[in-house]
């Protein structure tokens, strides 16, 4: 139910987060269950266009610049692992 309010456009999210990484601005918002745990992140990175961000440089459709979207995903995941 939440991911679809997400996606909708409807759900409020419980926090927001701006910073800078490796050259690159974000914007991460964090969207809680009724229990207060975030269920679901966002990221926005400015000027990355369609591509992996953190990537390696000579990968294809990667950029180095920006979060490392890898750790930051299992770094979520593992903090859902129980």
């Amino acid at each position: 139910m939440i991911l679809a309010a997400v996606v909708g456009g409807t759900a409020l999210p419980t926090r927001i987060s701006k910073g800078e990484s490796r050259g690159r601005n974000y914007v991460r918002r964090d969207y809680a269950g009724s229990d207060g745990a975030t269920l679901v992140e966002t990221w926005m990175i400015e000027n990355a266009g369609h591509a992996w961000s953190g990537g390696r440089a000579g990968g294809s459709y990667t950029d180095p610049k920006g979060p490392d979207a890898s750790a930051q995903m299992i770094r979520f995941f593992l903090t859902k692992s129980g």
